[in-house]
Order: structure tokens, then C-alpha cells, then sequence
């Protein structure tokens, strides 16, 4: 019993001083980087665009975002994955951005 409270107590001490960090990296707010390329690929795809869209017209046409919004923000203006990796995006392509976002990182 003694063993199991002392690692409840670390539990909620870790989730205290990390908690914020953890759930800010598993949500999608503002975050249009790596996931998004397939992401958008997918979107494309579903809605008859050729799936190598140039990213800065996919973010403003799903998202409403421009790379000028955030500056210093790292955002890949070409999709450089090769086209079987859109076949990992595909499932999650209907899906709106943040709902994707967070079940792709939770399935990583």
C-alpha cells in the first residue's frame, strides 16, 4: 500500500510540474508542421486536388492560416514526404486538423 501511494504522489507531482508541456504538444493549436503535409495530402486527395498542392495555398484553404501569421514559425512550403506516406494520412484525411493532429500523436 505504502509503495503504491508513493508512485500515485510522484504520478501527480510529474503531471503538475509537465502536464501543460505534455497536452500543449499532443494539441494542434498553431502547430502546422510535419503531420500537416499529410494531413493536407490526404484532404487533397478526398477532394479531387493533386495531392502535392503547394502548402502555403492548403494551409490558408483548410485551416485559414499563412506563414506570415506566425513569424519564426517553421512551416515546409513544399511537401518533401514521397507519396506512399500520404497512404499513413489517408484514414485521418476527413477528419478536422486538431482531431487528426491529436490522434496521430496519441497512435505515435
Amino acid at each position: 500500500m505504502r509503495q503504491t501511494s508513493t508512485w500515485t504522489l510522484a504520478f501527480l507531482a510529474t503531471l503538475c510540474v509537465y502536464g501543460g508541456g505534455y497536452f500543449s504538444a499532443l494539441s494542434s493549436h498553431t502547430r502546422v508542421g510535419d503531420f500537416f503535409q499529410e494531413w493536407a495530402s490526404a484532404r487533397n486527395y478526398f477532394e479531387g486536388l493533386p495531392i502535392y498542392t503547394p502548402q502555403e495555398t492548403t494551409a490558408w484553404r483548410y485551416l485559414a492560416y499563412r506563414p506570415s501569421d506566425a513569424p519564426g514559425a517553421i512551416f515546409c512550403r513544399v511537401n518533401g514526404h514521397p507519396p506512399p506516406s500520404v497512404l499513413l494520412g489517408l484514414p485521418l484525411g476527413r477528419l478536422p486538423y486538431p482531431t487528426a493532429f491529436l490522434l496521430w500523436n496519441i497512435a505515435s
